[in-house]
């Protein structure tokens, strides 16, 4: 049986369309969907990459400033030794002279060359015997303490609690 020219070719073309189609559906496809997971592989470790680069420069600068921090601490730690000191002296004073203290602020330390000042703002209460033995105590306790301000002011109508704002300083030596 011999297939004429027409049908040869018509034939031929069947079988190319098949090999195409099964050329296509079995290797382009599958080549093309690996290439596109890869793309997006290649993407989200591209994402990791720029993320833990992100991270790596954030450690660096928490530990430069945590190293900073220390530094700061170590220079610190002989002052802060000398402000606890500074406020365990005030506590100190005005328990034994019964002055309710209602608030304890330090303040901002200043250098005077060698020294160092420290500061403390108070509000307290107390009669007035009372507050005069503070304002002595402090004057003669064993830490420097200056009275740089003062208020007075009545706490009440008919009381005879005051209530007092006082600033006090005291000059450390710095170390």
């Amino acid at each position: 049986m011999r297939l004429s020219s027409r049908e040869t070719r018509l034939l031929t073309m069947a079988f190319g369309m098949t090999a195409a189609f099964l050329v296509l559906a079995y290797l382009v496809r599958p080549a093309g969907r690996r290439w596109q997971e890869k793309e997006a592989l290649a993407q989200r470790i591209a994402v990791e990459v720029r993320r833990a680069e992100r991270l790596i420069g954030e450690r660096a600068q928490l530990t430069e400033r945590l190293n900073a921090l220390n530094r700061n601490l170590l220079t610190r730690i002989p002052l802060a030794r000398k402000e606890s000191e500074f406020l365990s002296e005030i506590d100190k004073v005005a328990r034994q002279t019964n002055v309710h203290l209602l608030r304890l602020d330090p303040q901002g330390n200043r250098d005077y060359g060698p020294f160092t000042e420290l500061s403390v703002e108070l509000d307290a209460e107390a009669n007035l015997g009372n507050l005069v033995r503070f304002l002595y105590d402090i004057r003669e306790s064993s830490v420097l303490l200056v009275v740089e301000k003062m208020r007075l002011e009545p706490k009440a109508d008919r009381s005879a609690l005051l209530k007092s704002s006082l600033i006090i300083s005291s000059l450390f030596a710095k170390e």
